[in-house]
């Protein structure tokens, strides 16, 4: 029997969907989810949710948090993007332009670094949602 995988994001539901297996991104290090996996609450961390064996499909998630109860799994997530649906060149664009913004916080106090850090990380994730190889 496959799980029931449900990600829930402010806007609405965002994917509701069946997988024989889940990896999703725990605050406490990735973990695996199968059908008859024992009840579980945890904190998200950024991170990539694969359904299904080899991670066919991928969702970025950007924190929130995860239930796991009786064949059910749910993401109440504060954002997520789809893989599939990605905009590869935005996400791109968006990875160069906090690069240059790191760049240049060495030599501007101005510029908020952590501001800066995180909005690389959110541009890797959702390039790594794709499966996009990043140099």
């Amino acid at each position: 029997m496959p799980l029931q995988v449900k990600v829930i994001i402010p806007g609405g539901v965002l994917l509701d969907t069946t997988a024989d297996t889940v990896v999703v991104p725990g605050s406490q290090g990735d973990f695996q989810v199968f059908p008859g996996h024992l009840p579980l609450f945890t904190a998200l961390q950024p991170g990539l949710l694969f359904l299904d064996e080899k991670g066919k499909r991928r969702v970025a998630v950007f924190g929130g948090v995860a239930e796991v109860l009786d064949d059910q799994v749910t993401l109440l997530a504060e954002n997520a993007e789809i893989g599939e649906k990605v905009d590869v060149e935005r996400a791109m664009r968006a990875r160069e332009r906090a690069q240059q913004r790191l760049e240049k916080a060495q030599r501007d106090e101005n510029i908020d670094i952590n501001r800066a850090r995180a909005a690389l990380r959110r541009a890797l994730l959702r390039l790594q949602a794709t499966g996009t190889k990043i140099e």
